[in-house]
This record gives structure tokens, sequence and C-alpha cells, in this order.
């Protein structure tokens, strides 16, 4: 990059539907500045701002746990992980795109720590837990990693395209993944609310998903942050359109005006939860939008992509295989397969219950 990369930040965290607000958020537009520009409820929007050396950063998170646990496990996941940042950076050397990761898993797991410390500590906090997403935005790359069903997404005023970056660690989801429900029987789920991952509300270390490679920011991209208060309400392609709309309408530094338009839309589609949407657009940077439809992503674990149609082809493998096992053992056992040991599998009904996973679901409250 031979231009510096400038960047506009607007955040709107507010309690909408629900009587107190578990949400969170945080933006430190310049880390090196070690100052919070804003977290927790209201409305932020920064002027322009040109990239520090040690970047930008940006979380959030919906909490959950009932009584006031969600709304501190919440503000505990984006202050220890802003603290990791302030206290841990200094002299620490950042060579490969590896590294940068390693630093944002060992923030969040700090996170993690401190929630669980804080629910030891007090009985009423008991079961608490929350969603997070982090997007740290360092020179000419942004670096991604979430978990839970809160969402990041990138949208370019060029291509007018959306992208979603973040895949849900949620129940719905998995049924999705599995091909139990469609997307559109997910969206309208009785049960989407229940996460499958959080920090805080398992005895296991929190087992947090990054992209496997930095995005490259280009002039014209913009960043969505939000809760599921947000897109639970909005499906990806009404989220586009808003922000097609609202581009054409407001210049990129009245983004808290695209915002608006986001949020008007929520609380039309019937909001029923806490509402919390960070948006960062990019001025400066790469001049070509470079877009990546299904990123793969990384785990502390190795390399994990995220690749439904190869994992169905593996189940359609196993199944095959096991089908050959099978026939087989009864041919040589002298069996012989009849017609009423294969039933036809009745179509899932969007209020069934299906397939539940091997994780313990984590109820959104």
């Amino acid at each position: 990059m031979t231009d510096k990369t400038n960047i506009i930040v607007t955040a709107h965290c507010d309690k909408a539907a629900r009587a107190n607000n578990e949400d969170n958020c945080l933006v430190r537009v310049d880390i090196q500045d070690e100052k919070v520009n804003h977290t927790g409820d209201g409305r932020f929007l920064s002027s322009s701002v040109s990239l520090g050396d040690l970047g930008s950063l940006l979380i959030l998170a919906d909490g959950m746990g009932g009584m006031n646990a969600g709304e501190v496990a919440s503000a505990i996941a984006v202050s220890s992980t802003s603290n990791y940042f302030t206290t841990q950076m200094a002299g620490k050397e950042f060579e490969e795109d590896d590294d940068y990761f390693a630093f944002i898993n060992h923030a969040v797991t700090y996170a993690d720590e401190c929630i669980k410390a804080e629910a030891a500590k007090n009985p009423e906090c008991s079961g608490l837990g929350t969603t997070i997403v982090v997007l740290w935005i360092i020179h000419d790359k942004a670096y991604i990693g979430w978990c839970g069903d809160s969402r990041i997404y990138r949208y370019n005023t060029e291509t007018k395209e959306l992208d979603r970056l973040s895949h849900d660690h949620s129940l719905v989801q998995y049924w999705v993944d599995c091909g139990e429900i469609t997307v559109e029987e997910a969206f309208n789920h009785p049960q989407n609310n229940i996460i499958m991952r959080s920090l805080g509300d398992s005895p296991d270390a929190v087992d947090f998903e990054m992209l496997k490679a930095p995005l490259g920011i280009h002039s014209g991209d913009l960043f969505l942050l939000c809760s599921d208060g947000l897109c639970g309400k909005l499906r990806d392609n009404e989220i586009e359109d808003i922000l097609n709309n609202a581009s054409a309408k407001f210049p990129p530094e009245e983004i808290d005006k695209w915002n608006d338009m986001l949020w008007e839309a929520t609380e039309n589609a019937g909001w029923s939860d806490n509402v919390t949407s960070v948006l960062c657009y990019v001025q400066k940077g790469e001049p070509e939008a470079v877009k990546s439809n299904n990123p793969a992503t990384v785990t502390p674990s190795g390399v994990k992509p995220i690749q439904q149609k190869a994992k169905n082809r593996n189940r359609l493998f196993i199944l095959l295989a096991a089908v050959i096992v099978l026939v087989v053992a009864l041919l040589t056992t002298g069996f012989f397969l009849r017609p009423s040991l294969f039933k036809p599998k009745a179509a899932t009904p969007v209020q069934s219950s299906p397939t539940v996973p091997a994780e313990n679901p984590h109820k959104v409250q």
C-alpha cells in the first residue's frame, strides 16, 4: 500500500425490545492511543481516522444467563479482550499472519477465563455466557474471529454485494449444515436462539473460530458487526438492499445514517431482542475490491474450512460404505434384504426437533 488506510466507525447499542440490555460493544479507533472511544449503550460516530501502527479494534458481544448475568458477561468480554490488547501488545513482534490470529485467540481466551472467574465468585451469575465478534484492522488487512451467533459481514459500495464472513455456532445452523432444515426454516425456527458455543458458559476452553487468512481491505469496504437482535430479523439479502439504499442516499461520513436505516428496518420487522451494530467504512486501502463468498476458517486446533459441499460428500461416502458392508454381511450370513428394512425418511417439519449435536446447547435468554 502507498496510502494510509482511513476508516470511519459508527456504533449503536440499545436494549431495543427488552427491559435491560445484555449486548455490549467496544470501539478503539486507534489501539496505540490506548483510548476506548466507545463501549456499552448509546451511539458513536468517529471522524475519518488514519489507522495507527497498531490498527483499530472493534468488538461486539451478546450476553446471556438471566438476571444481570448476561450484561455482566458481555461487558467482561469486550473489556477483557481490549485490556489484553493494551497490556500484552507492548514489545510483541508480529511477523506472520498466524501471529496476529494467535494474539486474538489469546485475548479471547483471557476474556473467557475472566468471565468464568466472575461466575465462580458470584453464584447469582451462574450460567452467564456471551457471544463475541472481534475485528482487528491493521495495515491493509482485517483479522476476524467469532464465537456464537453474533455476526460479521463485509459490504462493498462498488460491487454492491454483501458477504457474511462468520458462520453461526447455533443449533439451527447445525441443522442447516446437516441438511435437516433449510436456511429459511432456520431463520423462522422457534429454536433459533440456541447457540452451541459461547464464552463463559462451558467448563471447557472457549472454542473460538477465526478466518483462515486475513482479508485484504479495499476502498469502499464496509464491515458490519451485529448481534442476532438485528440479523435475526433481517435476512442477508434484506441487509444488502438496505445498505445499497443507504450508500446511495448518504456519504460515508454519515454512516451513522446507514446504521439508522438498519435499525429502522429491524424495528419494523418486529424486533424482540437487544440490538447492537458496529459499522466500519474503509476510505482508503487497496483500490480493487476482492470478494470472498465462503472464507475458510481456522481454530486454535488447526485449519477447518467451512465447506458444506465437502462435508456432504464425506457423509455420502460414509453412507455408501456402510451400505456395502451391510449388504456383504447379510449375504454372507444367508439373510436377504427385505423392503421393510428401508423406510423413507419423513420430511423434517420446521417445529420439530432434529438431531441434537454432542455439544451442550446454550439458550440465549
